[in-house]
């Protein structure tokens, strides 16, 4: 058998070398591509969201410009009309009063559009869903870095159609809503569930009452029954929410929660 000469076996073996790095190199650059076009991805999807939000806080504060003009002329009108008549005077000042009211709706519409964070009352820690915003989704406490923007740590809310008063509570990453596990027993565990409204289900419902030791602070219940919205065991980071009498003369710090932004009702 002939032998290969060294010089030729060399350019052999540098020829496979250099095929074999051109290979990995490929499959490198073809794996940054893809997470590259996996950042785009995700970046324009946050900058959609973004604009949509905005776009709508922003329709919210033109009516709400345009109100407050319509209230200012009708001031105007009814210092004349004052000299006129008091009849007409009396029917200036009714629908300036119902202007302010509509005012109020729209800007409590605005705040109750906007996400929330819900933090427990004793502790650097907010109400989430584990996991992410998935059907089932236990809720528990967690940190919810603000500059990360998790959906599962921010929160909806829908004012019920059926219930005065009440709430249903969104997260803002699916249409999945706060429920209590199975019905509004004490112990039930709040998961998050599709709470098909045309149902009126009780343990999709919530109500806030101001708490009276801790400014800011409110107790959330259960519309099905004199039960609150709790960290299982202390406001510990991973404490899972589930359903206690939290009994108010008790003061417990795991029972009471900060809405971040919310508005209060000066009804």
């Amino acid at each position: 058998m002939k032998k290969i000469p060294y010089y030729l076996l060399a350019v052999i073996i540098t020829s496979f070398t250099l095929v074999a790095c051109k290979g990995d190199k490929d499959e490198e650059t073809s794996k940054t591509t893809t997470e590259s076009k996996q950042s785009v991805e995700k970046s324009s999807k946050k900058a959609e969201q973004d604009r949509a939000k905005e776009e709508q806080f922003n329709q919210v504060n033109q009516q709400v410009q345009e109100l407050e003009e319509e209230i200012k002329s009708l001031e105007k009108e009814r210092a004349v009309a004052k000299e006129a008549g008091e009849d007409e005077a009396a029917a200036h000042k009714a629908e300036e009063e119902r202007l302010r009211a509509e005012v109020e709706r729209l800007q409590k519409e605005a705040d109750l559009a906007s996400p929330k964070y819900i933090r427990v009352s004793d502790a650097n820690l907010y109400l989430h869903a584990n996991g992410g915003s998935i059907a089932g989704a236990e809720q528990t406490l967690h940190p919810c870095p603000k500059e990360s923007n998790h959906p599962n740590c921010q929160w909806v809310f829908e004012p019920s159609g059926t219930r005065s008063g009440a709430y249903y509570i969104k997260t803002m990453g699916a249409d999945l809503y706060l429920h209590a596990d199975g019905g509004s027993n004490a112990g039930a565990q709040e998961t998050l569930h599709s709470c098909p409204k045309e149902n009126d289900h009780p343990n999709c419902q919530w109500t806030l009452e101001p708490s009276g030791t801790r400014s800011g602070a409110y107790y959330i219940k259960t519309t099905g029954a004199n039960l609150y919205l709790h960290a299982d065991g202390g406001s510990n980071e991973g404490a899972k929410e589930t359903l206690h009498p939290c009994p108010k003369e008790n003061d417990h710090g795991n029972c009471q929660w900060i809405i971040e932004g919310w508005m209060p009702s000066t009804n």
